[in-house]
């Protein structure tokens, strides 16, 4: 095989692997309201239930340690596991309780954030042009479910949606304290 067929097939895969990862990224909405009656905290602990059996079948068939990804400091344990159960926990229960768009909305403003707060990293800037745009002068002017004077409609005022509102915000922090934490996490 030639280095520029390697080097193809490496992107025809690399593009079929961000295709899936984005298709899963937007079917969550969908399919945790399909779950129906199920508590967030089940569904949580079912998905890191089949996400570590198929880590290790992979780790089996590979002939990889079975250890050796256990070996963590008390940060990356506390970082990684009560991060990504927390964020999926707050992203479940907010979709279970609230409307399930504007609680995407509110969730997905995560990478925003990270971009907008790295400004404040020491010896770091953002351009004046980044924090003037169009999509978010379109949510000010309009919000997520109000009128064109960003009025909350009254069916938004529902005691539960708001609960489910915060997760999402809550789920939304804990992706950037994340990713401050962890250059590579996010």
């Amino acid at each position: 095989m030639t280095e520029a067929a390697s080097h193809s097939e490496q992107r025809r895969r690399a593009t079929l692997v961000g295709a899936g990862a984005v298709f899963l990224w937007g079917s969550l909405a969908i399919l945790t309201t399909l779950t129906g009656e199920i508590q967030p905290f089940q569904i949580v602990a079912t998905a890191f239930f089949v996400a570590f059996l198929l880590a290790l079948i992979k780790w089996i068939i590979r002939g990889e340690s079975l250890t050796a990804p256990f070996r963590q400091t008390s940060l990356a344990w506390a970082v990684g596991v009560g991060g990504l159960f927390g964020y999926h926990f707050l992203i479940f229960l907010a979709l279970k309780i609230s409307p399930p768009v504007q609680a995407n909305l509110i969730n997905y403003l995560w990478p925003l954030l990270i971009v907008l707060f790295s400004a404040l990293l020491p010896g770091q800037t953002l351009a004046a042009a980044a924090y003037r745009g169009r999509p978010g002068d379109r949510l000010r002017r309009r919000g997520p479910s109000g009128d064109r004077r960003g009025r909350i409609h009254a069916r938004c005022r529902h005691r539960n949606h708001i609960a489910g509102y915060v997760s999402s915000a809550l789920a939304a922090g804990l992706c950037v304290d994340r990713a401050t934490v962890s250059p590579a996490a996010g």
